[in-house]
């Protein structure tokens, strides 16, 4: 069972959590580093439940095996910024990647807010539509989404509601599917779709043509064999042109939404910290990212108490189902034409698209050969790193690499070059620290001389001698 009264989690060191942010930084800051640091947790559990997906990869392996990883900062040398790494793999597995879905989602919101503000300019209305059809608990969640989309396309078809789209004035649409579980009646899914409407309507309006879309959804669904109520199958909600909230809501997954409500469901949705955990294991459905937060706590608990193992794995048994179900499919889906109508609404409003800012200074903090990279990503130090990195730049990492025992990174603006090594023949070489790996030379380009096996020995002495 998943419902049911959460158990305590154990006392003691947890080092899972240990990417919490800095009490320097802003609040908002927190929030941000707190998020990443939760999406690289719940990465790690998605990568264990899907190993042979993308994900397993994600942030853990490099690009370009013969360059390094840096971890780069934005903001002026010597300074904390935002931090970021360069030349790691990225799944952008918006369904199953809690990192990817973060980075993903904030660029469509970013699109969908603009677009529904040129609309809203131009004398638009926009409303919120949602689709649901009846659904079973033994029902698997690919069988309900299919059944769902099935349905919606069915629907948009039909004769009925393609009047309805002329006389109501819809422009365009852009809808999202998402599912959710119960442990009552299994897979919930839904569709959400933001209707632009041309001009406006009055809520009479609005509601006879929620009553007359309800009916003919009922009927669409009774032909497939399925059910949708009267009252809940579908609705329309209309929130007075409120762009911010529909574009929150759309996205939902990357972005926290500002309207109160909104963002208590998700920030749950999202579990940033155990403590919303016990919020969700109480509520009466739960999203993807609940399950696999709840398969975190359970791992957790199993891990250290020896036991949850048969609740751990009808969580993760869920959050496959879920994978599989979705896998391939769009996340979010733009009508034909809507994007072009967007643009075409801008050049007669004379809104000129923003012009790509200025690229910011940015500069290198660290760079990680294979070795220390391998310790980081067994260690899963990357939201760390990066939070470091923001609050108190190369030197705050420097240090807590250190204390961790992982050497062999080089620190382009604190290293220095080691003096001339004498070698066997008697020529001098200047030597970078970021050649050397755990004490020993593995090879490559040192002042224009390939670097022989015999010659690492002297070489990996100097290397320890400038350890700092």
């Amino acid at each position: 069972m998943i419902v049911g009264e959460p158990r305590q989690a154990p006392l003691g060191n947890n080092t899972k959590l240990r990417g919490t942010p800095s009490q320097e930084a802003s609040e908002a800051q927190q929030f941000e580093q707190m998020s990443r640091s939760r999406a690289y947790q719940l990465k790690a559990r998605a990568a264990e439940l899907l190993p042979n997906e993308r994900v397993r990869i994600c942030m853990n392996h490099r690009v370009k095996t013969s360059e390094l990883v840096n971890l780069n900062i934005v903001g002026a040398v010597g300074e904390p910024g935002r931090a970021y790494f360069t030349n790691l793999m990225v799944c952008k597995s918006v369904w199953i990647c809690p990192v990817c879905a973060r980075a993903e989602a904030e660029e469509r919101r970013i699109e969908l807010q603009a677009a529904i503000d040129v609309w809203h300019m131009a004398g638009g209305t926009t409303l919120h539509l949602v689709h649901t059809l009846q659904h079973h608990r033994y029902e698997s969640c690919e069988v309900v989404v299919d059944g769902l989309q099935d349905a919606v396309r069915r629907f948009w078809d039909g004769r009925p509601m393609r009047s309805l789209v002329t006389e109501f004035g819809i422009g365009g649409r852009v809808y999202v599917v998402e599912g959710t579980y119960g442990a009552i009646n299994g897979w919930h899914p839904h569709r959400h779709t933001v209707l632009f409407i041309n001009g406006s309507l009055t809520e009479a309006q609005i509601g006879d043509m929620e009553n007359r879309m309800s009916a003919y959804w009922g009927e669409v669904v009774g032909r497939i064999g399925r059910y949708a109520s009267l009252e809940h199958g579908l609705m329309i909600v209309h929130h007075d042109n409120d762009a911010e909230y529909l574009a929150d809501y759309f996205n939902k997954f990357g972005h926290p939404p500002t309207d109160p409500e909104l963002a208590k469901r998700w920030t749950a949705a999202n579990e940033l910290t155990k403590g919303h955990l016990k919020l969700t294991r109480r509520a009466e459905s739960f999203t993807p990212m609940d399950l696999l937060a709840i398969y975190d706590q359970l791992a957790d608990f199993e891990e250290i108490e020896g036991d949850g193992e048969s609740e751990k794995e009808e969580v993760g048994r869920l959050y496959q189902e879920y994978a599989a179900a979705f896998k391939g499919r769009k996340q979010l889906v733009w009508s034909r034409g809507l994007r072009e109508r967007i643009a075409t609404l801008k050049a007669e409003l004379g809104i000129e698209s923003e012009p790509k800012p200025e690229p910011k200074p940015t500069w290198t903090a660290v760079q990680f050969p294979e070795q220390p990279l391998i310790e980081v990503r067994k260690r899963q130090l990357q939201p760390i790193l990066l939070n470091l990195a923001e609050i108190g730049g190369d030197v705050a990492i420097k240090a807590f690499l250190e204390g961790e025992g992982i050497r062999g990174v080089y620190y382009p603006r604190l290293d220095i070059k080691a003096e001339l090594v004498p070698l066997a023949d008697g020529e001098g070489v200047t030597v970078d620290l970021y050649e050397y790996v755990w004490g020993e030379v593995r090879g490559g380009d040192l002042a224009g001389d390939d670097l022989a096996g015999d010659q690492a020995g002297p070489l990996a002495d100097v290397y320890q001698k400038c350890i700092f």
